[in-house]
């Protein structure tokens, strides 16, 4: 049981705010740090059908951010500190893939119709139940589209 506590640690565990976590001499840190949406990952495992649900709207793109911290923090770590820097660029190719793998039809994307105005380490519950409930919102308006998509790919 405790490996797979350090497991769910370690996927929450974001970069410069929590320690790395070593497990069987293996450390980790939020899988979102070198791959923020995992939607090749799941297509090269065999998966097809693929249900994307995203935390920003579709005009979002990633800027980049603390350009010389990575470097500072991870020195030890200098590939996970590059990929820390270059997130925005494999962030945003992945939106645009992800774009057109929706026009394709090939996967379904649930996303907030607008920006979420929330910041990553909200404390406040009031904001948090907000956004929860736009997110819900957003999904039950798209559950219809959903089942329908669903319907297309099992029949092909």
């Amino acid at each position: 049981m405790k490996k797979q506590i350090d497991f769910i640690r370690a996927s929450a565990s974001l970069p410069y705010f929590s320690r790395i976590v070593e497990i069987e001499g293996k450390k980790y840190l939020d899988g979102g740090c070198t791959d923020s949406i995992p939607v090749e990952a799941f297509q090269k495992m065999g998966y097809q059908k693929n249900v994307v649900v995203l935390t920003r709207d579709a005009a979002y793109r990633k800027e980049p951010e603390f350009s010389m911290l990575p470097k500072l923090v991870y020195h030890k770590y200098p590939k996970f500190a590059d990929v820390l820097q270059n997130r925005h660029i494999n962030y945003n190719k992945t939106v645009e893939m992800i774009t057109e793998l929706e026009k394709l039809g090939s996967i379904f994307v649930i996303r907030p119709e607008h920006a979420l105005n929330i910041g990553r380490l909200e404390r406040d519950p009031e904001q948090v139940q907000r956004v929860y409930d736009i997110g819900r919102a957003d999904a039950q308006r798209q559950m219809a589209a959903l089942l329908e998509w669903r319907k297309e790919e099992d029949s092909e």
